[in-house]
């Protein structure tokens, strides 16, 4: 896979992000979008998945949205979400009134391995048509920064029929 940028510098590659060794993609808000170009042995429908880390940022979730070949697949692929991952920061206390209260949360930063779905879990994965041969997926900004490892196109797990699982 080939990354472009709209403008030279727009994103910087950088070592050492979250103990991994490997150059990673620095993507932060003056960049406008990533572009990748992969070749697809068979036409067919592919689901994506993305290796990111969450950077420093404001607290709330990563935002993308996604264009295969110049085009928005389905509306979903407007407002791709990538979850920061939360941790409680300490025990529960008691309240006066003898109620548990949920402690306050702390971010851990750590990479993620998601395959692209919608923020409310109804399409899991993303099914992706692509044509043999060059396509382009492109990721537009929309909030947050975060590094990105890799982006890979795979077929999507098949799930077996019934009758399959039951004998």
């Amino acid at each position: 896979e080939t990354a472009t940028l709209p403008r030279e510098g727009a994103a910087v590659l950088k070592s050492g992000v979250g103990e991994r060794e490997e150059p990673v993609l620095i993507w932060e808000e003056d960049c406008e979008w990533i572009e990748w170009a992969v070749d697809i042995p068979q036409e067919g429908l592919y689901a994506l998945s993305v290796d990111y880390y969450p950077l420093e940022g404001t607290g709330v979730d990563i935002s993308r949205e996604l264009e295969v070949n110049g085009e928005s697949p389905f509306s979903e692929t407007h407002n791709i979400t990538f979850s920061r991952i939360w941790q409680d920061d300490g025990a529960p206390k008691v309240n006066a009134a003898g109620d548990e209260v949920i402690p306050r949360q702390k971010e851990i930063h750590k990479w993620v391995s998601f395959d692209l779905t919608d923020s409310n879990g109804m399409y899991s994965p993303f099914c992706f048509f692509f044509h043999e041969g060059m396509n382009t997926i492109r990721m537009n900004y929309i909030n947050q920064p975060v590094a990105i490892a890799k982006v890979t196109v795979k077929s999507p797990d098949t799930i077996p029929d019934y009758e399959s699982v039951r004998s």
